[in-house]
């Protein structure tokens, strides 16, 4: 049996930790498959239709393995369920940094990407179960920001490694075996706080979550906002190196404010906590979509790109955030099934728009692509908000 001191266990180190690794799964092992994009293209040259897929299907994996992991959480505890998730993302980008060709290539993404569906259920459950209550709230968006890091992090190596991605990509793979040790160190294991109906039943409480009404409009917005973000995670770059010209140096620099102005997320819980959900969804998703369309539109001007990509950067992640509160707060008993649905559901809205995008982009160009996302942030700001401001 638990003693009441191992009921919470060390809440910053389960904080930095989980930080750490959802920087390497989200920041590292996801979405640097964009900032990287140009060079896989010139390495195993491919199309705008084929490197949508492959973004499409590292989001897919996601929508398998999250709610795989919601599972094993409750069954095996937060602790091995998160090694899992560093060591997948590890497998992912040293296959990466080994391929030979698009297909290989593509399966390593989509192994790395399904890393991030395996870490964001265990990390959930140990902050809702471990830490002190108090600090639920801030805890949980100072994980949410990790990708921030990971997302900085990627753009300084591919900075030190212009040229040599595969060499990124392994000094990658070796960073997510490194933080799947520290996870592996400070989060707990099975037992401490005792069963819930989520630990007893987790596929249950995953279909309980899904079959609520209440769930539904939450549910849609985080797809909605998910296919909204696809084609400057996908495409960005890309976009302002091809139509706007900017060089390799300043392409990935503006990666790296991406990263930074993601940072905002530090300070998301503490917006929703004063503003209230219904105002900060509405600002934040609107803020994406024109942000989007900057970025579309005006990719040879430096100041329109870096400040549309610093703008989307801190929507997304306050989005990531106000999907995590609106869906856990329905459903407090549930929060691993809560958290497995709702960031599935951004995935899921991902999954399906980033071969949309590509082929729109080989199609009608990729302006026109990003005005397309850029629509379904502003027009879906207005049409899909959470129902009450707390």
């Amino acid at each position: 049996m638990a003693t009441p001191s191992s009921t919470v266990v060390r809440p910053w180190g389960l904080t930095v930790s989980g930080l750490a690794l959802i920087a390497v799964c989200y920041g590292l092992a996801r979405f640097a498959y964009g900032l990287f994009l140009p060079a896989f293209k010139d390495a195993f040259h491919f199309g705008g239709t084929l490197s949508g897929v492959i973004a499409g299907g590292s989001f897919a994996a996601y929508c398998v393995t999250v709610v795989a992991a919601a599972a094993a959480v409750t069954r095996f505890g937060p602790r091995p369920v998160a090694a899992a998730a560093g060591l997948t993302a590890a497998a992912g980008m040293a296959l990466v940094a080994a391929a030979t060709d698009a297909g290989m290539l593509a399966v390593g993404v989509l192994i790395a990407g399904a890393s991030t569906g395996v870490a964001s259920p265990p990390l959930a459950e140990a902050i809702g179960r471990w830490g002190p209550r108090h600090h639920h709230d801030r805890a949980q968006a100072i994980v949410n920001a990790g990708p921030a890091a990971g997302i900085v992090a990627s753009g300084f190596v591919a900075l030190s490694a212009l040229g040599h991605w595969r060499i990124a990509w392994a000094a990658f793979a070796v960073t997510a075996v490194v933080v799947t040790c520290w996870v592996t160190l400070l989060l707990p294991g099975r037992g401490a706080s005792g069963a819930d109906t989520d630990a007893v039943r987790p596929l249950g409480a995953l279909a309980a979550v899904a079959r609520d009404r209440r769930s539904w409009p939450a549910l849609g917005a985080a797809a909605l906002f998910g296919a909204a973000s696809s084609a400057t995670w996908s495409f960005g770059r890309e976009h302002v190196m091809d139509a706007g010209g900017a060089s390799t140096t300043v392409s990935v620099l503006l990666w790296v404010v991406l990263g930074a102005a993601e940072l905002v997320g530090l300070s998301a819980g503490d917006l929703i906590e004063r503003h209230g959900l219904r105002r900060v969804w509405t600002v934040a998703l609107a803020l994406l979509g024109t942000a989007s369309a900057v970025i579309g539109l005006l990719p040879g001007l430096p100041v329109a790109s870096f400040a549309g990509i610093a703008v989307f950067g801190a929507g997304y992640v306050t989005l990531t955030t106000v999907i995590f509160f609106w869906i856990t707060r329905m459903h407090p008993g549930t929060t691993a099934a809560a958290v497995a649905l709702g960031f599935l559901m951004i995935s899921a809205g991902q999954a399906v728009a980033s071969p949309a995008v590509g082929a729109l982009a080989d199609r009608m160009g990729t302006a026109f692509a990003f005005l397309a996302c850029a629509a379904l942030g502003v027009l879906g700001a207005g049409a899909v908000r959470p129902r009450t401001r707390s």
